[in-house]
């Protein structure tokens, strides 16, 4: 599952050269951007090919969520009793895609528990319209194998 409680894990650093001590960031850092971000901090070249992003600046000035704004997690499951699913965040918004059905959208400055969920609700059409739009596009980014099954399946979102 990709609800907030599970992908929201505390990161603890120590680089003396790069942080002060005692600083707190609460910006959301994806898996990826541990490795730009390592490199940044030891004046060495971005890897080639790495998806994520160096967070060194935020983490340094202890920037707050907004940030970074956006987030794209990832579940690829068997497909026999565990299904892949994707989720994408952007400010309090969180859009989850399941291939299999079942699609979620959540505003978690409302809802942070993820217990209402609005995808079939008129009022937030244009929210999940934008939303699957914008996670497309990060699947595109990271060569998601799911990406093509998302445009396809999605309907509203142009290629």
């Amino acid at each position: 599952a990709l609800y907030e409680h599970v992908l929201r894990v505390p990161l603890f650093v120590r680089w003396p050269a790069a942080l002060r001590a005692g600083t707190t960031c609460d910006a959301a850092m994806e898996h990826v951007d541990l490795v730009p971000t390592l490199l940044d901090w030891a004046d060495l070249p971005a890897a080639e090919g790495c998806h994520g992003r160096s967070r060194a600046a935020q983490l340094a000035s202890g920037a707050g969520a907004e940030a970074h704004d956006e987030n794209y997690a990832v579940y690829s499951g068997s497909g026999r009793f565990f299904f892949s699913v994707r989720a994408y965040r952007r400010g309090s918004w969180k859009y989850v895609y399941a291939p299999h059905g079942g699609h979620e959208l959540y505003d978690l400055g409302r809802d942070p528990e993820e217990r209402v969920n609005l995808i079939d609700h008129e009022a937030h059409a244009a929210t999940r319209r934008e939303l699957r739009g914008h996670m497309v596009e990060a699947m595109r980014r990271r060569g998601d194998p799911l990406a093509s099954v998302a445009e396809a399946d999605l309907g509203e979102v142009k290629a």
